[in-house]
């Protein structure tokens, strides 16, 4: 095994990944754009589950998360709200909501330390 460093997140990583299939014959599995990943890690909501609550509050970061943890919160209780809160200067799925499509920002723009991703067609 070889870790390889791409260029950032989001579109540099994935040229990363491209140039490392095209090179090996890799299998690229997206963290937040393949829904057996989404399925899986829909687990956090069941941790949450647990308590009581009326709503969830998720980072939005490429949104394979809120994905995830909406997907198995409204399917268990689906009177809890789920909320995403994403970085002004990194608000790429608000801007995509407004538009009616996928937005990809030119620059982003945030102290968040956590990654910044893109939508995809199953998030």
């Amino acid at each position: 095994m070889r870790i390889r460093r791409g260029e950032g997140t989001g579109s540099g990583g994935e040229a990363a990944a491209a140039k490392v299939i095209q090179e090996t014959g890799a299998l690229f599995i997206p963290s937040s754009n393949d829904g057996r990943i989404i399925s899986g890690q829909g687990t956090i909501a069941l941790e949450l589950l647990d308590q009581i609550l009326d709503t969830i509050i998720v980072l939005i970061s490429g949104v394979g998360m809120i994905s995830r943890i909406s997907l198995a919160t409204k399917l268990i209780n689906p009177a809890i709200r789920v909320l995403g809160a994403e970085p002004k200067g990194a608000d790429d799925v608000a801007h995509s909501k407004a538009a009616g499509k996928i937005v990809i920002l030119p620059q982003v723009k945030t102290i968040n330390d956590g990654p910044v991703g893109v939508l995809g067609n199953n998030t």
